[in-house]
């Protein structure tokens, strides 16, 4: 959502928001018919493939957020 906005609001360009699997992301983004990959939760295969391999993506750099997932609940 801040992406976007970005884009459209601040940069003036048109944005057309894509959901798919992230595996599927890889191939769609290598091919050119999505234009950037926003959240990519570890796949380190993919990466290979088509950044050191094929050659058909280029790392944008990392965010410098580490991530953590769990189960948060409430104390009851």
């Amino acid at each position: 959502a801040v992406a976007e906005q970005l884009l459209k609001e601040e940069l003036g360009y048109r944005v057309d928001l894509v959901q798919t699997d992230e595996v599927p992301a890889w191939d769609a983004l290598s091919q050119g018919r999505v234009d950037a990959i926003l959240e990519d939760w570890g796949h380190p295969d993919q990466e290979k493939l088509y950044v050191d391999e094929k050659k058909t993506i280029v790392r944008g750099g990392d965010l410098g957020v580490t991530g953590h997932i769990g189960w948060y609940v409430p104390k009851y």
